[in-house]
This record gives structure tokens, C-alpha cells and sequence, in this order.
């Protein structure tokens, strides 16, 4: 993914992550998954536009709240399987969304689902668009 940086585990991932906005791509190292249409690496995709940014979402993976479903699944399936790789890039506060919104639309499209992690339907997600 142009543009990325890359992080070939979990952990090295939440050392080396910015305190800064952006969006990220959590993704098996070395296998494919089947999806309706095609096969994929890609577990999930995401993105922050808090201030303490990236660092601190990783953070919330590793040790997720009782409420935080989203960040529960995550956890349980990195302890399943460790052998992912977290891609992610610095985005300006306002566009973090964006970005994220972009990256699952091009995932739906070329998949005709989104990433087994991600929620069925996540916020601004446009089914439709190119």
C-alpha cells in the first residue's frame, strides 16, 4: 500500500506508532483469506482522529475495556493468531475518516463484503461508490 508504513507484528506496531491521526490496516503475514469474491490478507481496517492517535488505538487493541467490542474481537484474534502485519499512515485530524471510508469502499468493491473484523456496517460506508 503506497504511502504506508509497516510494522511486521502487533507489538513492534504499538511501540512504533505515532501519537498523530491516521489510518491503518491490520493484515495476515503469510496467508489469504477466502472472501465472496476473490481472496484477501486484510483483516481490518481502521482510523483515528484522536490527538494521542495511532499509539493509543494500538494501545486499546492490547488492552481493551469491557465495553469496547470492536477492540475485544481484535485482541482475542491477534492472541489466536500473532502473525499479522499493521500497516498505517499519518493523516491530517480531518481526514482520518475519509481515508478509512475510502479504503473499505475499495475493499467492498473489489470483495463484495468488508474485512472479517470490521463491523457489518460502519459509519459513512457507501456501498455504492467507486
Amino acid at each position: 500500500m503506497v504511502g504506508f508504513e509497516k510494522s511486521e507484528s502487533f507489538d513492534k506496531a504499538c511501540n512504533d506508532m505515532p501519537k498523530k491521526p491516521g489510518v491503518y490496516v491490520i493484515a495476515l503475514r503469510s496467508e489469504r483469506i477466502c472472501r465472496l469474491e476473490g481472496e484477501s490478507d486484510i483483516l481490518y481496517i481502521g482510523s483515528t482522529k484522536d490527538k494521542r492517535g495511532l499509539k493509543n488505538r494500538f494501545s486499546h487493541y492490547r488492552n481493551p475495556g469491557k465495553s469496547q467490542t470492536t477492540n475485544k474481537k481484535i485482541n482475542k484474534f491477534i492472541k489466536r493468531k500473532p502473525n499479522v502485519t499493521i500497516l498505517w499512515k499519518i493523516t491530517r485530524k480531518e481526514d482520518a475518516r475519509k481515508e478509512e471510508e475510502k479504503l473499505l469502499n475499495e475493499y467492498f468493491n473489489e470483495h463484495g463484503e468488508l474485512p472479517p473484523l470490521n463491523d457489518s456496517n460502519p459509519r459513512g460506508m457507501n456501498k455504492n461508490s467507486d
